[in-house]
């Protein structure tokens, strides 16, 4: 028996049973119906699911006040059937029920679906509702004093995010206000890294004048950079002046050196770019090279760690602590296979350049060969210069 079933309240022999009590007019029968034909309720082959006979039954059980009903009627107006009004027209009805999820979708329902008409109140009404989800999950965004369980983490950075998107970006000045959305992401942000950085991304929009404050955003990463790769990693480029709209200043070489070797003790491909570009930039092409080659030397051999971890894995015989390197080092990630790929072709272009170390042809066909088997089409480019 599926746990969507018994949250109906009902325990029916039979589908045949279920029609009987839905056809007598049955909220809760007539929900699992539409459920059924759903692909959610009673087992029934895919070909018989049928969004307009699952509709159908949800609206029996929906204009009863069924709040349940009510809510996937409007899932299914909106991801299936693609008639958002509709969709936003039951969501309300359903949370208006205290539906939980239905407050939710009713919420990111209405932003996204923001017509000419009625902006302001279309607008106002999707704040009411996402403050209202927080003050449910016991978040007071005027206190600021308040704890976010772990499990909650990812759905409430989610909810922020969207409420504060809506003050900085709304289509109508009146509801514009960035003060706010700031003062509500430095609340919010010591209880989430996420939502910290997504502040600190702010303050370095150069091309939004209304937020952007370079030094702020030092300053706040300084705070988190012992306790944050993504965080220390920022840090030392700006630091170390990769991009070029931010002043001069604020540049320091030998912070930054000091905060990319520390990511990279943590196995940070990005900062190992970062930091050969910082010593190309102060032509010290020896160290460049040497970081790139002794880091790669390094990640192969956890890579070839990690496969004889799998393999202890596969037979039971392991150690949970065996595993702790590979937690910051994720090579599957598209974010590190791009920085491998970069720091392959690095690696390339020194030993076909001579710069820092020997010429090697050889070896850099190599190593743009490893990159161009990870799919990277500048290797391929560079390995048809030899040709």
């Amino acid at each position: 028996m599926s746990q969507f079933f018994l949250d109906t309240g009902y325990q029916f022999d039979s589908l045949e049973k279920c029609l009987e009590l839905a056809n007598a007019g049955d909220s809760s029968a007539q929900y699992y119906i539409g459920a059924t034909y759903c692909g959610y309720g009673f087992p029934i082959p895919s070909t018989e699911v049928n969004y307009n006979i699952a509709k159908e039954w949800y609206m029996k059980a929906a204009e009863q006040g069924h709040k349940d009903a009510q809510y996937y009627l409007g899932r299914l107006y909106h991801w299936q059937l693609k008639e958002y009004s509709k969709a936003i027209f039951w969501f309300k009805k359903s949370a208006e029920k205290g539906h939980f999820e239905a407050m939710v979708y009713l919420a990111k329902a209405l932003q996204k679906n923001i017509k000419k008409q009625n902006i302001i109140a279309k607008y106002r009404e999707s704040i009411f509702w996402y403050e209202k989800i927080l003050n449910i999950k016991n978040i007071d965004l005027t206190k600021g004093e308040f704890e976010i369980e772990e499990n909650d983490l990812y759905f409430i950075e989610n909810i922020v995010l969207n409420l504060v998107n809506i003050y900085l970006n709304a289509d109508d000045k009146e509801i514009r206000n960035v003060d706010k959305a700031i003062k509500i992401l430095e609340k919010t942000g010591e209880k989430s890294l996420n939502i910290y950085m997504y502040l600190v991304n702010l303050y370095l929009n150069y091309d939004d004048p209304r937020t952007y404050n370079v030094r702020k955003a030092i300053c706040m990463l300084e705070k988190k950079a012992n306790l944050s790769i993504d965080a220390a990693c920022l840090l030392g480029k700006l630091y170390a002046g990769e991009e070029s709209k931010y002043p001069k200043e604020i540049q320091d070489f030998c912070r930054a050196e000091t905060l990319f070797n520390n990511c990279i003790e943590n196995y940070s491909i990005e900062a190992i770019n970062s930091l050969c570009k910082l010593y190309k930039k102060q032509e010290k092409y020896s160290e460049a090279f040497q970081v790139l080659d002794n880091s790669y030397k390094k990640i192969e051999k956890l890579k070839n760690k990690k496969k004889k971890m799998e393999k202890l894995y596969e037979d039971g015989d392991y150690n949970l602590s065996d595993f702790e390197d590979f937690e910051t080092f994720n090579e599957d990630s598209e974010n590190n296979r791009n920085h491998y790929c970069e720091l392959l072709i690095e690696i390339a272009i020194f030993y076909k350049t001579g710069l820092g170390v020997k010429v090697d042809i050889e070896s850099s066909k190599k190593y743009l060969r490893k990159a161009k088997g990870r799919e990277c089409y500048q290797a391929k480019i560079l390995l048809g210069d030899f040709e």
